[in-house]
């Protein structure tokens, strides 16, 4: 018996690491991007806002910009541009603590609570809590829009489904840096708007409200579950294996 199980083990785990080979290069999705607003991926955005010191800003994306995603995805990376009013040198800026929260609700651009609670979803959370360097080359057409080179990955992915409300990106930064101006949007009726308090980041309340919102591109990973195993292969592999362990056995009773 011993011997039996020796002879077979290459061959099996040969069939078998062909099936992982099999689900790797069949099963892999790759990462999605969307700009949002949709209709300024490629244009610049008529507004900028920057990042004052101590102040809370919550920005809300409409899930109809979101469309691309087939259903529950994560959300693992955020990137800045900035805008053509930063200038065209390169600039290096540290915050030193910032975080991010994300959270689905069923608040709308431009209608947006003054009250920030009332904002933030039940499925909150913290993705990023910390130092955000904000280096940017400043690249890309001298009209605009800048390169998305101001990138954030959280630490904590958030999952979004697109099916289940709007987008609310909620920061707030504790540290007394004021940072160049990033590129916005500012039309009344888009998919996107701004309550944000800019001088006290623990107030409850906004003290400005309005149509603005950064332009920003997310990052979503494969669907979270990682790669599933396609039906049969394991059962193939079985069936390949079957007539070898057919041949060893009789093999043994001839010896």
């Amino acid at each position: 018996m011993l011997r039996f199980t020796r002879t077979l083990a290459p061959a099996a785990f040969a069939l078998l690491g062909l099936g992982v080979l099999t689900l790797t290069s069949t099963g892999a999705a790759r990462a999605q991007t969307i700009v949002a607003p949709n209709a300024q991926q490629n244009v610049e955005g008529n507004n900028g806002l920057r990042f004052l010191d101590d102040a809370r800003y919550q920005t809300v994306y409409a899930a109809s910009q979101f469309s691309a995603l087939t259903g529950p995805t994560l959300l693992t990376q955020i990137a800045f541009r900035p805008s053509i009013g930063a200038g065209t040198s390169p600039q290096t800026q540290t915050i030193a603590d910032i975080q991010f929260d994300l959270s689905t609700t069923s608040a709308a651009p431009d209608a947006l609570s003054s009250t920030f609670a009332s904002n933030v979803g039940a499925d909150n959370l913290s993705v990023f809590r910390g130092a955000f360097d904000i280096s940017t080359a400043n690249t890309g057409p001298a009209a605009g829009p800048r390169d998305f080179d101001i990138v954030l990955t959280f630490t904590t992915p958030f999952l979004y489904d697109p099916g289940a409300g709007n987008l609310l990106l909620d920061i707030r930064k504790f540290s007394t840096e004021q940072t160049f101006f990033f590129d916005a949007e500012d039309t009344p009726g888009d998919a996107v708007s701004n309550a944000r308090n800019t001088t006290d980041v623990n107030a409850a309340t906004a003290n400005l409200n309005n149509t603005t919102g950064y332009v920003a591109r997310f990052t979503f990973a494969p669907a979270p579950g990682g790669v599933v195993p396609e039906p049969g292969t394991l059962a193939l592999a079985a069936t390949g294996l079957l007539p070898l362990a057919r041949a060893v056995v009789r093999k043994r009773r001839k010896a």
